[in-house]
This record gives structure tokens, sequence and C-alpha cells, in this order.
């Protein structure tokens, strides 16, 4: 029930950030925004994800920021860019 709370928080953050920016990201690039949902499925999709502990848009690097805790206890971050949905 933890995790699902947590989950929801993060996901709830998440869509709201995104939406606020998602207009003014759209009218400053040439091509599509790639979506979050895919971002946040990707990192939830690796071997060692065992739970997110952070997700942010930084706006002005136009990325997808997500940290995450893996199965063996460390942390790990891993950064999309919102443009071409590739990890950096």
């Amino acid at each position: 029930m933890k995790k699902f709370i947590y989950a929801a928080s993060v996901l709830g953050t998440l869509v709201s950030g995104f939406a606020s920016y998602a207009n003014e990201v759209a009218l400053r690039t040439t091509s599509e925004v790639y979506p979050i949902g895919k971002a946040y499925r990707a990192v939830k999709a690796r071997d060692d994800y065992a739970l997110m502990t952070r997700a942010y848009f930084n706006r002005e690097d136009l990325v997808y920021e997500f940290a995450y805790k893996a199965e063996d206890g460390s942390m790990k971050e891993v950064v999309f860019d919102a443009v071409s949905g590739q990890t950096e």
C-alpha cells in the first residue's frame, strides 16, 4: 500500500509538472515532445528497478530526470531527452 501511495504521489507530481510546461516545450522545439509516460515506463522496466524516488522535468534543459532505488539498495539516475527520448 505504501508503494502505491508513493507511486501515485510521484506520478501526480510528474503529470502536473509536465502539463504546465508541455505547451511551452512544444513551441520551443520543432519536433514532437517525447511522452513522459513512455519515459516513466522505460525506467520501471529496467532489470534492477525497485522503487521510484524522484521524477523531475527540467524545463531549461528539456530533459526528464528520474532517480530510483535499485534492488541492491543503490540509488540510480536516468535522464531522458524530452525531444528525442534518448537517455543521456
